[in-house]
């Protein structure tokens, strides 16, 4: 049988998990309702909790575990705003390189955020998110 500390700490993994894969620049900035969001957050937030959860201790109060999961959603927000800025920083780096190349001309529009972005930017990101996984900064981040 599962103890209540278990169900509590898997919420709270499904908090931060969720709040950092929601707002990441990988999965897209769109309003709408997708159901592979759902399933991902759920997947990732089931293999971290296996690997690493412990139940918690004691009972836990309503109020305190709503501080609890707002302490998480910040943790994940957090963790979503640094790789955001390094992504706009590498952005702005493909930005710089593309305009002194002058293929700033040929932009392409981004379906995710709806604005051009040149051929040099794409390279930039691409390498960045190759490197991240190369590296292994992908479990450094979740």
């Amino acid at each position: 049988m599962i103890s209540v500390g278990t169900i509590a700490a898997f919420g709270l993994y499904l908090v931060r998990t969720s709040a950092l894969l929601l707002a990441t620049p990988l999965l897209g900035n769109g309003a709408a309702f997708s159901g592979y969001k759902v399933a991902l957050v759920a997947l990732v937030s089931f293999a971290l909790f296996s690997a690493t959860g412990a139940p918690l201790e004691g009972a836990v109060g309503g109020v305190q575990y709503g501080m609890l999961c707002m302490r998480e959603a910040l943790i994940g927000l957090s963790l979503a705003f640094v790789l955001q800025a390094v992504i706009i920083a590498v952005r702005v780096g493909g930005e710089l390189v593309g305009h002194e190349m002058a293929f700033n001309l040929s932009g392409q529009v981004d379906p995710t955020t709806g604005i051009s972005s040149p051929l040099i930017t794409r390279f930039y990101e691409a390498f960045f998110f190759l490197g991240l996984l190369a590296v292994n900064g992908h479990h450094l981040i979740l």
